[in-house]
């Protein structure tokens, strides 16, 4: 199947309800962490996975949205 179905289950809602509330204390998290964390590369890379996070949040409600 090249293309999603126009339509989704009830399960695939289930599983894309449950990965962005994941994602969304993923973020809170990294975010809290780097507020707490002193060293300049350590808060870099926890900035990059916020960043990645936030494009993964975004192109799920893009599917969702159609």
């Amino acid at each position: 199947m090249n293309q999603p179905p126009k339509m989704i289950s009830t399960k695939d809602s289930g599983s894309f309800d449950d990965q962005l509330n994941t994602i969304l204390v993923l973020s809170k998290k990294v975010k809290s962490y780097k507020e707490s964390v002193e060293d300049k590369d350590i808060q870099m890379t926890l900035d990059r996975l916020h960043s990645m996070l936030k494009t993964h949040y975004s192109k799920l409600l893009e599917c969702l949205n159609g």
